[in-house]
């Protein structure tokens, strides 16, 4: 099975926050630096179900992430971005209104990692322990609130490594994820996406972003018919901080994504995804380059509500394998174009 239609915490308004990895730089020909870097993260639960985690990256971006998994494998997921954000020691920041973290770290447990095949340097140490001072945070109209006093966490330093790159093996291919060696479309498979034209979509506006998905099963899959998935996002900055919420689900019934016309998918496509889902909306392809996207689609997104996504402000575009409509605007076509994931994914 290929991974679930899971949105990775992708930050808003250009606001991309590293998500915890080490960094690495260049080095002499076959080999690869790790920089030395500091991590520290902790994790709490909030009301109404979400679980939430705070991370501190290279003492500059916060990242906080609230999640909750609903029935059907549906997933709500809210992630704030905080770059440029200096600080001496522990997780010390206010969330544009809608938190406050004041917390100091307190180790009791210190363990060295073990240095990965050919590299060497400096080494990785991860203290164990607990967070110690105040949480406050009430996110955006209620979706979540969380206080406590203390919250277990992690502080990783990474140490600075030199490493040997691996060859790859004679009967390995190395993949990237670009247009031209990593297609996510086989043939079958369809994609509708509608949004909000990019030049409408000032950083305080918003972008209201809907993405559906039909897949065909792989070749020696035991699941028999499609596999649709199915996600809406929208995003805020305000007082200095990005916020990204999302909603999405997955279904296997028929009737949530159908394209009537088998021999020209393109041309026509109906949606009616289950809940946190309502409505229903048509893609119709007018002409090569003007499409519309109508109906009372709508879906529930934390901190948001109830957002329309359906109508003559957004731009909407069908997918296939060999490519997508003209419809798609070219700043999307770039990320969309066959080859390159957006949000869904194979299961």
């Amino acid at each position: 099975m290929r991974g679930r239609a899971i949105i990775a915490a992708v930050l808003s308004l250009g606001a991309v926050v590293a998500l915890g990895l080490p960094a690495v730089a260049a080095a002499k020909p076959g080999y690869f630096v790790i920089r030395h870097e500091r991590t520290e993260g902790l994790e709490l639960h909030g009301s109404n179900g979400y679980l939430i985690d705070v991370s501190e990256f290279a003492g500059d971006a916060i990242q906080v992430e609230a999640s909750k998994e609903l029935p059907n494998r549906a997933l709500d997921l809210v992630s704030y971005g905080l770059l440029d954000h200096q600080t001496r020691s522990g997780l010390d920041f206010n969330l544009g209104g809608q938190g406050d973290f004041h917390l100091r770290f307190v180790a009791h447990k210190r363990k060295e990692e073990p240095f990965a095949s050919g590299c060497k340097g400096e080494p990785t140490v991860v203290e164990e322990g607990v967070f110690v001072g105040t949480i406050n945070f009430h996110g955006r109209r209620g979706f979540t609130d969380a206080e406590a006093k203390r919250a277990p966490g992690l502080v990783t330093t990474q140490g600075h490594q030199v490493c040997r790159r691996r060859k790859a093996s004679k009967h390995v291919e190395s993949v990237g994820i670009s247009s031209s060696s990593a297609p996510r479309l086989q043939e079958g498979d369809v994609e509708l996406l509608a949004g909000v034209r990019p030049a409408d979509s000032a950083p305080s506006n918003g972008h209201r972003a809907f993405e559906a998905a039909s897949f065909e099963p792989l070749p020696g899959e035991s699941r028999a018919g499609k596999w649709m998935s199915f996600l809406a996002s929208d995003t805020l900055r305000q007082h200095g901080v990005s916020m990204f919420s999302s909603a999405s689900v997955s279904s296997t019934a028929p009737a949530t994504f159908q394209t009537p016309e088998p021999t020209d998918p393109t041309s026509t496509a109906t949606v009616e995804p289950p809940a946190p889902f309502s409505g229903a909306a048509r893609f119709s392809l007018n002409s090569p380059t003007q499409a519309d996207f109508t109906g009372d689609l709508a879906v529930e997104l934390p901190g948001f509500g109830r957002v329309p996504l359906t109508g003559s402000d957004l731009y909407s575009a069908i997918c296939e394998a060999s490519g997508c409509t003209k419809t798609l605007p070219k700043i999307n076509a770039e990320l969309y174009g066959p080859g390159f994931t957006g949000y869904s994914q194979r299961e």
